[in-house]
C-alpha cells in the first residue's frame, strides 16, 4: 500500500513496448510449466 503511493507508474505506455517487441494483437507475458509444480 505505501509502494502504491510512491510508484509514478512506467514512463512509456504499452504502444512502445508493443513497438520494440514487435509484437501486435496478442498477450506479451508467458510462463513455463515446470516440473516441480506437481502437475501431472
Amino acid at each position: 500500500p505505501a509502494y502504491v503511493k510512491t510508484f509514478q507508474g512506467p514512463p512509456h505506455g504499452i504502444q512502445v513496448e508493443r513497438d520494440k517487441l514487435n509484437k501486435y494483437g496478442r498477450g506479451l507475458l508467458g510462463c513455463t510449466i515446470k516440473p516441480k509444480l506437481g502437475l501431472s
